[in-house]
């Protein structure tokens, strides 16, 4: 699970440039505000709004601007770059922050519609069931963000969250 799509953090950081670059009064960003805001713009694809800031919030308050630099997640204009694979560290602190903030029923939404005939309590079987998975999801992050990581930990998270859906019936298109 690649995150991309810097917009607005480029939105955040022109504005932020376009005050002091013109006499106007310093900007009231600091780089944290800056990096959240990118990274939270390169999830948002990905993720919910609120779990894609929650996430970049969390990503930044543990790592620090300065090392995600240094590891490539962020480039020196505050621009998010979350395609290319990271060390360890950062790998496994992008896991951390995605499970840190990351919710089962509301990751539902965008794939829902496949299960029309779902019932409300066959939903809350799902999430009971998925909400179980967090160490295979964070395997699976930190995997899909890691140099050396492999597609292993994505396949058994799919295979396990194939077996929570079963209660949804069969899935349509």
């Amino acid at each position: 699970m690649r995150l991309t799509t810097p917009a607005l953090g480029l939105v955040v950081a022109t504005a932020a440039l376009g005050l002091t670059a013109c006499g106007g009064p310093e900007t009231p960003y600091t780089d944290t505000d800056l990096a959240v805001a990118a990274l939270a713009s390169a999830m948002a694809p990905q993720l919910p709004a609120d779990q894609a800031h929650c996430t970049a919030k969390s990503l930044v308050d543990a790592q620090g601007v300065d090392a995600l630099t240094r590891a490539g997640a962020l480039t020196k204009d505050h621009v998010a770059k979350l395609t290319d694979p990271f060390d360890k560290a950062t790998a496994t602190a992008l896991a951390d922050a995605t499970i840190a903030c990351w919710d089962w029923r509301k990751n539902t939404e965008s794939w829902a519609s496949r299960y029309p005939t779902a019932e409300p309590k066959a939903w809350d079987k799902y999430v009971a069931c998925a909400s179980k998975l967090d160490d295979k999801l964070h395997a699976a992050l930190e995997a899909s963000y890691d140099k050396a990581g492999t597609a292993k930990p994505a396949a058994a998270l799919a295979k396990a969250q194939d077996a929570c859906k079963k209660v949804l019936g069969t899935p349509v298109g």
